[in-house]
């Protein structure tokens, strides 16, 4: 089978069409993974941001319908009665996602936004790069330091917020309560 050369590849897939990701039909995500299939696809990196938000959404859910259910069948109250309500007074997604079983979907379902991350980091600079001549390195801070905050935010699964076996915590129970908290805020707001 003879190969082809440089000129005759370059020929050959000017000859392919060029699929257009976004008009793909389907959620981002979905998107993504068909796109994939395709040998020559326009894949904007903006697609990769409303992929993560779509993921975040589906996990926020999953996680709640599983917290729930677990509740349910445990017969426990981890929604209402957890560390960040029972701190600041309301829920905020993390509580759906802070302890198990919900923690471990959600640690999984994290990895694919981290990397999704990363690859738009990759992508918008490339874009800026061939769009921006003076602008390059401040767009590539900004892409990388955005890919960095998505591997550091992984950090929440690792320090959760801890919850009190005692109905009255001693004095350090509670600083260490409240320092577990605001480490894994930082995790997450950074």
């Amino acid at each position: 089978m003879a190969s082809l050369s440089a000129a005759e590849g370059n020929s050959a897939m000017a000859h392919q069409e060029i699929v257009e990701a976004e008009k793909l039909p389907g959620p981002k995500v979905y998107k993504l993974l068909v796109s994939s299939r395709y040998p020559v696809t326009n894949v904007e990196p903006s697609m990769y941001l409303g992929a993560i938000s779509e993921l975040l959404a589906g996990t926020i859910v999953f996680s709640f319908i599983i917290t729930w259910f677990h509740d349910c069948v445990t017969g426990t109250n981890k929604l209402w009665d957890n560390p960040i309500h029972n701190m600041v007074g309301y829920n905020n997604p993390c509580a759906f996602w802070d302890q198990p079983p919900a923690l471990y979907f959600a640690f999984l379902a994290f990895c694919p936004m981290v990397y999704l991350a990363i690859r738009y980091a990759h992508l918008d600079s490339l874009r800026a790069d061939l769009t921006f001549s003076e602008r390059k390195v401040g767009n590539a801070i900004i892409n990388w330091t955005y890919a960095a905050s998505q591997c550091i935010v992984m950090g929440i699964f690792v320090v959760t917020p801890m919850v009190s076996m005692a109905e009255d915590p001693k004095p350090e129970d509670v600083e260490k309560m409240h320092y577990h908290m605001r480490v894994h805020s930082a995790f997450f707001l950074q």
